[in-house]
């Protein structure tokens, strides 16, 4: 994602600047998490003795130089399956969080998701006493719903 200076992810994704890119960092986050479980299982098959290390994928041999002939103890395999499991984990988390920054985008920002603008005056009486007035109106810019317009989610 771009970085705007003196915005957080939050206040970028709410005003509408990035939630294409948070969108697609979603898909990406959760594709690479069905990977990782895929690789996880596979891994859990061979360390279960239910697969022999030669039929895990080729993605897998390749990215953690697993020796398919054998040679690659279980101590090794263990320590992938670990890595594996941390990776996914840290891939729940950011998919958590991003789902929660897109889901608070979708928040009207100007009523805050209440659909209602409540303006306050304060005027004097003959006493001069001050006499607080209210008026709730639809909020403009969402129309009441509370939720942020489409095009900006």
């Amino acid at each position: 994602m771009r970085l705007h200076s003196g915005m957080s992810e939050e206040a970028r994704i709410r005003d509408g600047i990035e939630l294409a890119s948070a969108r697609k960092r979603l898909q990406e986050l959760e594709a690479r998490k069905t990977v990782l479980l895929a690789h996880l299982a596979e891994l859990r098959q061979v360390l279960a003795g239910t697969r022999p290390v030669s039929e895990l994928s080729s993605e897998m041999i390749s990215r953690f130089t697993i020796d398919v002939r054998g040679a690659t103890d279980r101590f090794l395999l263990r320590g992938i399956e670990d890595k594996l499991d941390s990776l996914a984990r840290e891939t729940d988390a950011k998919i958590f969080k991003l789902k929660e920054l897109l889901a608070h985008a979708a928040i009207c920002p100007r009523c805050n998701g209440s659909g209602s603008i409540v303006k306050e005056s304060v005027e004097r009486d003959p006493d001069n006493a001050p006499v607080t007035h209210m008026t709730v109106s639809s909020c403009p810019q969402c129309g009441g719903s509370g939720k942020a317009e489409a095009e900006m989610i």
